[in-house]
């Protein structure tokens, strides 16, 4: 019975993880992640201590498990001081899992296979730690929707006079990819009961575990796509930047580190609704993402 009752919770812990999921005979297990692109499955080299004769062979394994198709993938090993050339190697474009089949099919991934050369400057005796670091570069987009309802007046103390549900604030719906969108919840649903410009607070958060960055190694930056439609919403200011006339779509630029969140208060005027109807945002992010990996290895100087 102990045994049976083993395997029992082996199998709803793996139910509950919902993050690899089983594929058929010998192919690749499906893995997903709400909150990352591409990641990095290996760094390794053959031996964790070299003689500084000796050449240094890595590995290098990447998979896109996101929502989304990673662009222009591209790897860097760095911290070889000692080489003339960086390291580097372009992947072309990942496509992410296809969960709408069955079975599933994982996303593309990729392996890659160099060699640094001795490093050769190392006294006799001597033993050094380097560390080397892989850095994935990749373009990346996070689309999404959030359905916020809209109350008038009359329908909002009618509601409260019958005891009625009062809409509560909107769930964002996104896709699986490092950065994701949420909505301050403070003031929602609004209640009008005329034409009128409401205040709803944008929360871009970097949820993945590397940085946004530019091909020119800018970090942080990120361009945001955003776009209004029911009760003949349209933006009319977002961020310091107003709209007249006011717009049913916007682009914005901000910045966003690693592990940091960027506010995106805006002003949008909305239709008088006719008791309880909605408006929708849509948005799409565009950005270039890094994640690195460090791979430590001792250097002992030969004679």
């Amino acid at each position: 019975m102990k045994g049976t009752y083993a395997i029992f919770l082996l199998g709803l812990l793996v139910l509950a993880s919902g993050c690899v999921q089983p594929s058929e005979g010998g192919e690749r297990p499906v893995k997903t992640s709400a909150t990352d692109g591409i990641v990095i499955n290996e760094f390794s080299s053959d031996l964790t201590r070299y003689e500084s004769t000796e050449s240094i062979p890595l590995y290098l394994e990447i998979e896109n498990v996101g929502g989304t198709t990673a662009k222009d993938v591209n790897a860097t090993i760095l911290g070889a001081s000692w080489v003339d050339n960086v390291p580097t190697k372009d992947f072309g474009n990942l496509s992410p899992p296809d969960l709408t089949v069955s079975p599933p099919v994982p996303g593309d991934f990729k392996t890659w296979t160099t060699t640094l050369s001795a490093f050769t400057n190392v006294p006799q005796g001597v033993e050094t730690k380097v560390t080397l670091t892989a850095r994935v570069e990749y373009g990346y987009s996070n689309n999404g929707a959030v359905h916020i309802d809209v109350l008038s007046k009359d329908e909002y103390k009618r509601r409260i006079q019958k005891g009625e549900t009062i809409p509560t604030a909107p769930t964002v719906e996104n896709s699986a990819g490092p950065i994701h969108i949420d909505i301050d919840p403070r003031g929602l649903p609004p209640i009008l009961d005329k034409k009128e410009n409401i205040s709803v607070l944008i929360l871009l958060k970097n949820v993945g575990s590397g940085v946004p960055i530019t091909k020119e190694g800018a970090e942080g930056n990120i361009t945001v796509n955003l776009t209004v439609t029911g009760l003949n919403a349209k933006f009319v200011k977002c961020l310091d930047t107003e709209y007249n006339p006011s717009q049913t779509s916007v682009i914005i630029q901000t910045k966003l580190r690693r592990g940091e969140s960027a506010k995106i208060p805006c002003t949008i005027e909305l239709d008088k609704p006719t008791a309880h109807n909605t408006f929708t945002i849509l948005f799409k992010t565009d950005y270039r993402y890094y994640i690195e990996q460090p791979l430590t290895l001792t250097i002992v100087g030969a004679g």
